[in-house]
C-alpha cells in the first residue's frame, strides 16, 4: 500500500512538472481535454485504461522527438507521419460535404474491398483479435484508429507551435493545407486500387495527385516556409494558382 501511494505521488509530481514545460504543457492540456470530453469521439468511446495508455504512449513518443539534435525538425516530421496515418483512416469515415475539393467522402462503403486490396489496411484488420469481418465492426475499428491518430497529429501540432514552427497568418501556416493535401493524395491511391475515376479537378490529375504528396519531401529537406515553397512548386508545375492560394485553411 505504501509503495503504491509513493508511486502515485511521484507520478502526480512528474505530471505537474510536465504541465509547466513549454512544449509538454500545451500538448498535455490539449490531449487531456480531448480525452476527458465524454460527449464525443475518443473521450466518449474509449475506456479509461485505454486513454491512459494512449497518453503515456504520446508522452514517450514525444520525448524521443524532443531529444533529437534538431527537435523542431523531428517534431515536424513526426507530425507529418501522423498526418499520413490519420489520412488513411479519415478517408474511410469521411462523408459529404467534405472539407475540400478533391475529397469525395465516398469511400466508407468500400472499406471491405480496400481491406483486401490495400496491404496496410489488410495488416491493420488482421492485427485485431478477433479480426472484424462485418461492415459495422470494420468501420468501428477504422473510426477508433482515426481518433487515435487524429489525437496524435493534433497533439504534435501543439508541440510544433510551441517550438515556433508555425505562422500566425492562417493564409501562410502549413499544417492544415498539408493535411488536406495528404488526404487528397491518399484518396487518389485508394481510388486507383478500386478502379474508380479521380476526383481531382482540371487537367493532369495524376500529376496533381502526386504533387499533393510532395509535402513530405519538402519537409524532409528542411524548407522553413513549407507552405510557401509547396505553393510555388505547384504554380511552377501547373501554371495555375495553388489550391490554397490566399485561403485560411
Amino acid at each position: 500500500m505504501a509503495f503504491n501511494l509513493i508511486a502515485s505521488w511521484k507520478a502526480r509530481r512528474a505530471d505537474r512538472e510536465l504541465e509547466r514545460h513549454p512544449v509538454y504543457g500545451p500538448v498535455l492540456r490539449y490531449a487531456r481535454a480531448i480525452l476527458s470530453d465524454g460527449s464525443q469521439g475518443i473521450g466518449k468511446m474509449w475506456t479509461e485504461p485505454g486513454k491512459e495508455k494512449l497518453l503515456h504512449s504520446l508522452r514517450s513518443d514525444m520525448a524521443l522527438a524532443l531529444t533529437e539534435p534538431n527537435p523542431v525538425q523531428a517534431v515536424r516530421m513526426r507530425t507529418i507521419e501522423f498526418m499520413l496515418e490519420a489520412a488513411k483512416f479519415d478517408l474511410l469515415v469521411m462523408r459529404p460535404p467534405t472539407p475540400f475539393k478533391g475529397l469525395s467522402g465516398e469511400l466508407e462503403s468500400r472499406i471491405p474491398e480496400l481491406a483486401k486490396s490495400d496491404k496496410e489496411l489488410e495488416t491493420f484488420f488482421y492485427s485485431i483479435d478477433p479480426t472484424p469481418t462485418a461492415f459495422d465492426d470494420m468501420r468501428g475499428a477504422v473510426l477508433g484508429r482515426y481518433w487515435g491518430m487524429h489525437l496524435y497529429m493534433n497533439s504534435y501540432n501543439q508541440a510544433r507551435i510551441a517550438l515556433g514552427d508555425w505562422h500566425p497568418d492562417r493564409k501562410k501556416d502549413w499544417f492544415r493545407p498539408c493535411y488536406i493535401s495528404l488526404c487528397i493524395w491518399q484518396e487518389s491511391l485508394y481510388r486507383g486500387q478500386l478502379g474508380l475515376p479521380p476526383v481531382i479537378e482540371g487537367e493532369m490529375q495524376d500529376m496533381k495527385a502526386i504533387m499533393h504528396g510532395t509535402w513530405v519531401k519538402l519537409a524532409d529537406e528542411g524548407h522553413k516556409e513549407l507552405r510557401l515553397d509547396w505553393e510555388k512548386t505547384w504554380r511552377d508545375a501547373f501554371k495555375e494558382p495553388s489550391p490554397y492560394d490566399d485561403l485560411e485553411v
